[in-house]
């Protein structure tokens, strides 16, 4: 049974997470390791954490879905989860200090495919 929920709810839930940002679950050092490891896997290196790859991919992708029933995605269809998650490491190793990563995933995608 799949509960559907209207667009609204998703903006609030978006908003609530932004607005409680220092309240992380990860930070933004510590999910930027789980996205190296998910980047070592994808190129078919030894010794990958898998277990921290899944929870890169599933955290990236979760936020990209939220963000998307929200409204605050443009060109959903072309949005590639690998750049997402490269720009996600890119965007974390700019700051020395660890943020909500949550706060880094939104920075991402609304300049890679945010509405204008």
């Amino acid at each position: 049974m799949m509960l559907k929920f209207s667009r609204s709810i998703y903006l609030y839930l978006l908003l609530f997470i932004h607005a409680n940002a220092q309240a992380m679950l990860f930070d933004s050092h510590t999910m930027r390791d789980y996205c190296q490891q998910y980047e070592n896997l994808i190129s078919l290196q030894d010794n990958v954490d898998h277990y921290q790859a899944g929870l890169c991919i599933g955290y990236i992708s979760s936020n990209v879905e939220l963000m998307s029933y929200s409204e605050q995605l443009c060109q959903r269809d072309q949005l590639n989860i690998d750049n997402v998650i490269e720009g996600f490491i890119a965007k974390a190793n700019e700051n020395p200090l660890a943020v909500s990563a949550i706060q880094v995933v939104v920075e991402v995608l609304e300049t890679m495919h945010g509405c204008e």
